[in-house]
């Protein structure tokens, strides 16, 4: 039984803080068209204002789209957050957490709010095409 436990307690120190956060973060996204599309990463999530859930690990890249309007683009990257930071620190004092800085947890996305406003496209005048 003592060797269970100190099995445990070592892994469980080698992993370090950030292999215990959630590997996805939530994401809102909002536009000023109720029925505009809103695609993440090139899927379609829904429309108008929606809250999804990505990878907190991996940039994330947003389009929204109405016939007739200009496409809204906006990317979100991804970046070390405090957790990540710390099992750094980790590393050098105990040298075991360095396998949290791998994980997911270790970072986040830089913005978990959006809103993306839709342009009219402009009409081509006669006139103007020559």
């Amino acid at each position: 039984m003592k060797k269970f436990v100190v099995c445990f307690l070592s892994t469980w120190l080698m992993l370090g803080c950030s292999a215990f956060r959630p590997s996805r973060e939530t994401v809102s996204i909002m536009t000023n068209y109720p029925d505009s599309t809103i695609y993440v990463n090139g899927q379609r999530v829904g429309k108008g204002m929606v809250q999804t859930r990505v990878k907190r690990n991996k940039n994330v890249q947003i389009m929204v789209s109405k016939r007739g309007y200009q496409s809204a683009y906006y990317n979100i990257d991804s970046s070390l957050n405090v957790t990540g930071i710390l099992d750094i620190v980790g590393t050098f004092l105990f040298l075991l957490p360095l396998i949290g800085v791998f994980c997911p947890g270790s970072k986040s996305l830089d913005t978990t709010n959006v809103a993306l406003n839709l342009d009219p496209l402009e009409p081509v005048s006669t006139s103007e095409i020559k």
